[in-house]
C-alpha cells in the first residue's frame, strides 16, 4: 500500500516489469475486510439457523471464495497483489524497516510460546465464543456477568471458525498479527491523503504501529488493536474512494466503518469522518442503486447493530450498560473532557517501568481535593477514571500511546513549529514572496474531514466514564498523531541527527516494553527474579505479576482436579474469571452458569451436578447465607480452596459444591420457580 500512494521510484528494469503487471483487484488491508465482514455475516446467519457448525462455515467459505473466482474471472485480475520477496528484502534494508520487521517477529515469538493470557480475552471474550459453539447459536446467556452478553462480536466471530476448527484458542494470536502487519501501509496512506509530506508519512508509518497499545498487543488476544485497522480502512478507503470515484473502494469503506463499531463500541465517533470522507461519492452511490441493499445488509451484519439490537430486547439498553450495572453513564461532558485529557496525558507519559508508582499513587490522592473528588465520582463509573493513579509497568492490559512516541510527536510538534518560524524570517529577509504557513490541506474537502475527527476524538474524551482511557483511545492514536504531523517543519526535523538518536532511543522503550511484558516475556524472568528477591518488595511484587500471567490461562484448573472428570457439565457462580480455563481441553465439557434465580430444578434440568463458587462473587449477588442457598437447592459442600487469579487482589476462595439427588419434595416445587434469568425478568 505504501508504493500506491508513494513517491514513484526511479524505473529500472525489475520496477518496470511490476508496473507492468496487471493491478490487483483487492489490496491486502481490503481482503481482510471482506473476510472479517465473511465471518461477522457468517455467524449471524448460522446463529438464526441454529447451525453454528464446522459444515456451516464450510459452506459459507466455500461460498465466499466461489464469489471471488468468479469476480475475478470476469475481470481477467488478480485478487491480491503478488508478495515480491526481492521488493521485500531490499525495503527493509532500512533502518526503521528492519527495526518494525524485528519487532514483528518478537511479537509473533511471543504469540508462539505463550499460551493466551488477556485477562478480558479469558474471561469473556472466548468464553462467550464457546457458549455459542456449544449451544450452535448465539445465545443471551444467563449469567451475572453480562460482558459475556453485551459487548460488540467483532473479533469474537472472526475468531469462532478458528477455535471451532482448531478446538484451542493458541491460534488466535494471528489476528492481532494480520492487524499489526496492516498498520503501516494504511497510516501512510492514509497520512498522505489527510495532507501530510510523504517523506514524513513514510517515516512515521514505521512508528505508529511501535505504540505500546499496538505492539504490546500483536502476540496477544487484546481486541484494542484489531479495533485500530478498521477506522483507518475505512478513511483511507474512503478519501480514495472520492479521489478515484471508486465504488469497490466506497464499498470497502462502508464496510470497514461497520466492522470499526462492532469490533470497540467507542469507535462509533470515528464514523463522522469517514461519512465526511464518503461526501464527493454521493453521485456515484447513486448510480450504484442496485448494489445499494446488498451492501447496507451486509454492513448492518458487520457492524454493531444486531448487538445493540439484542441489548434492547434483553435489557432495554442498546449499550448494554444497564445490564452491565455500569455507573456515571449521565455525567457532565464539561467535567469529563479535560479530566479525560489529563487523565490521557498522564498514562501516555509514564515510562515503561516506573518504580516511584506507589509514592505518586499516594501524592495524587492528597492532592486531589475532597470536594473535587466527590464530582467526579458522580461523572466516572470506576475510580481509575479520576484518581491520576499509575502502574509500575506499561503493557497490554493498561499501555496507550507509550512515553516515547507522545515525547517524540510532542518534540517533532515544537521543533517543527520552530524551524517553520526559521525559514519564514530567512525568507522574510530574502524579500521572497511569502509562503503560507499553518495547517496544509490538499483540498478543501480535507478541511471537513479533519474537522470531523476533532469532533470525534472530543466526542469520545467527553463521554468516557471508566478507566484506561489511554488504552481504549488506541484507535484514536493515528488520527491524533497525522494532525501534528500536519504542522509546517517536520520533513526538516526528520533529517536532524539528534532526531535519529531520539528516535533510536525511543525504539530502545519499545523493545523494552515488548521485552519485559509479563504475559508474554522474552527473557527468564521468573529465574531471575527469584534469584534476586530478598524480601524487596518491588522484586517480589514483580515476581509474584510475572508467576500470576503465566499460570493465568490455567488458573482454575485446579478445581476440574476435584470433580469427575466424566461431567458433561459444570455449573459456575462467578463475577469477572478466568472462564476460558475451565474449558480446557475444548469441546470435552461444558460451562454453565448459576444466577441467584436459578432454583434446585432448574439446575439440575440443565444437567449440572457440581458447581464452582467463587465465594466473593456469592456474596455481592446471592443476597442470603450460603448455608441458606445450600439448602435451598439440595447441596453439599465438598471442599473450599484458595487460588489466584488477579496478582492485585491475592488469594480468593472457591467452594466446590455437590447437588444432591433431586427428592420428591423439590420434585412439587411450582414450574414457574424453575426459570431460566433474563434481564427483562429482573
Amino acid at each position: 500500500m505504501a508504493r500506491e500512494n508513494g513517491p514513484i521510484p526511479i524505473m529500472d528494469t525489475n520496477s518496470a516489469k511490476a508496473y507492468a503487471e496487471p493491478k490487483a483487484l483487492l489490496s491486502w488491508p481490503g481482503a481482510w475486510i471482506l473476510f472479517c465482514v465473511l465471518c461477522n455475516v457468517t455467524g449471524w446467519t448460522l446463529s438464526a439457523l441454529n447451525a453454528l457448525r464446522p459444515a456451516g462455515y464450510v459452506v459459507a467459505f466455500g461460498i465466499g471464495l466461489a464469489l471471488l473466482t468468479i469476480w475475478q474471472q470476469r475481470t481477467g485480475s488478480p485478487l491480491f497483489p503478488r508478495l515480491r520477496l526481492d521488493t521485500l528484502y531490499a525495503g527493509f534494508c532500512k533502518p526503521l524497516k528492519t527495526a518494525f520487521l524485528a519487532l514483528t517477529c518478537l511479537t509473533i515469538l511471543g504469540g508462539i510460546l505463550y499460551s493466551p493470557s488477556n485477562y478480558d480475552g479469558l474471561a469473556y471474550r472466548v468464553p462467550r465464543v464457546l457458549h455459542w459453539i456449544s449451544e450452535g447459536r448465539w445465545h443471551w446467556i444467563p449469567t451475572i456477568f453480562n460482558r459475556l452478553n453485551t459487548r460488540s462480536c467483532g473479533i469474537e466471530w472472526v475468531s469462532a471458525p478458528l477455535v471451532l476448527f482448531t478446538h484451542t484458542d493458541r491460534w488466535l494470536f494471528l489476528i492481532n498479527v494480520i492487524s499489526f502487519l496492516l498498520l503501516p501501509g494504511l497510516v501512510y496512506s492514509t497520512f498522505v491523503q489527510l495532507g501530510v509530506k510523504q517523506r514524513v508519512a513514510w517515516f512515521w508509518m514505521w512508528l505508529v504501529p511501535t505504540g505500546y497499545c499496538y505492539l504490546l498487543q500483536a502476540g496477544g488476544i487484546g481486541n484494542d488493536l484489531f479495533g485500530s485497522v478498521f477506522p483507518l480502512a475505512a478513511l483511507h478507503f474512503a478519501l480514495r474512494a472520492a479521489r478515484r470515484q471508486s465504488f469497490v473502494d466506497a464499498g470497502l469503506a462502508i464496510l470497514a466503518a461497520a466492522l470499526a463499531t462492532s469490533s470497540k463500541a467507542s469507535n462509533l465517533p470515528l464514523v463522522l469522518p469517514v461519512l465526511v470522507a464518503l461526501v464527493p461519492c454521493r453521485g456515484l452511490l447513486q448510480r450504484k442503486f442496485v448494489w445499494l441493499p446488498l451492501l447496507a445488509c451486509l454492513s448492518l451484519l458487520a457492524s454493531m447493530v444486531p448487538t445493540a439490537w439484542l441489548n434492547l430486547r434483553h435489557c432495554a439498553d442498546w449499550s448494554g450498560a444497564r445490564a452491565e450495572d455500569v455507573g456515571g453513564l449521565n455525567g457532565n461532558p464539561l467535567i469529563r473532557l479535560p479530566n479525560n485529557i489529563l487523565v490521557l496525558g498522564l498514562q501516555n507519559l509514564a515510562p515503561p517501568i516506573f518504580p516511584f508508582a506507589g509514592p505518586w499513587n499516594l501524592i495524587a490522592a492528597r492532592m486531589i481535593p475532597s470536594r473535587f473528588k466527590e464530582v467526579l465520582s458522580r461523572n466516572y463509573g470506576e475510580p481509575g477514571g479520576y484518581n491520576y493513579a499509575l502502574t509500575e509497568l506499561q503493557w497490554e492490559v493498561n499501555a496507550g500511546f507509550g512515553c516515547g512516541l507522545s515525547l517524540l510527536l510532542l518534540a517533532g510538534g515544537l521543533a517543527g513549529c520552530r524551524s517553520a518560524k526559521i525559514r519564514d524570517e530567512h525568507r522574510i529577509k530574502l524579500m521572497s514572496p511569502p509562503h503560507p504557513s499553518g495547517l496544509r490541506f490538499r483540498s478543501a474537502s480535507n478541511n471537513l474531514v479533519w474537522l470531523a475527527i476533532a469532533i470525534a476524538c472530543l466526542t469520545y474524551l467527553s463521554a468516557w466514564c471508566l478507566s484506561q482511557v489511554g488504552r481504549l483511545a488506541a484507535p484514536y492514536y493515528p488520527f491524533l498523531a497525522g494532525g501534528v504531523l500536519l504542522l509546517p517543519g517536520h520533513s526538516r526535523v526528520i533529517r536532524l541527527a539528534c532526531w535519529k538518536w531520539l528516535v533510536g532511543a525511543t525504539l530502545t522503550l519499545s523493545l523494552l516494553a515488548l521485552v519485559i511484558m509479563p504475559t508474554r516475556p522474552l527473557w527468564p524472568a521468573i529465574t531471575i527474579l527469584s534469584k534476586l528477591d530478598k524480601g524487596e518488595k518491588l522484586v517480589k511484587l514483580a515476581r509474584e505479576t510475572y508467576e500470576v500471567n503465566r499460570q493465568r490461562p490455567t488458573a482454575l484448573a485446579p478445581l476440574l482436579l476435584q470433580i469427575p472428570t466424566n461431567q458433561p457439565v459444570i455449573g459456575l457462580l462467578a463475577f469477572d474469571e478466568i472462564e476460558t480455563s475451565l474449558w480446557r481441553p475444548f469441546g470435552h465439557q461444558r460451562i454453565v452458569h448459576v444466577t441467584p434465580w436459578d432454583t434446585a430444578v432448574s439446575l439440575r434440568n440443565q444437567g449440572i451436578s457440581q458447581i464452582l463458587i467463587k465465594t466473593h462473587s456469592f456474596e455481592g449477588y446471592f443476597h442470603l447465607p450460603f448455608s441458606q442457598w445450600l439448602s435451598n437447592v439440595d447441596g453439599s459442600l465438598i471442599k473450599t480452596m484458595p487460588l489466584v487469579s488477579k496478582g492485585a487482589i491475592g488469594i480468593e476462595y472457591w467452594q466446590i459444591v455437590q447437588l444432591n439427588p433431586l427428592s420428591s419434595k423439590l420434585k412439587q416445587f411450582k414450574p414457574e420457580l424453575n426459570r431460566v434469568y433474563s434481564p427483562a425478568n429482573d
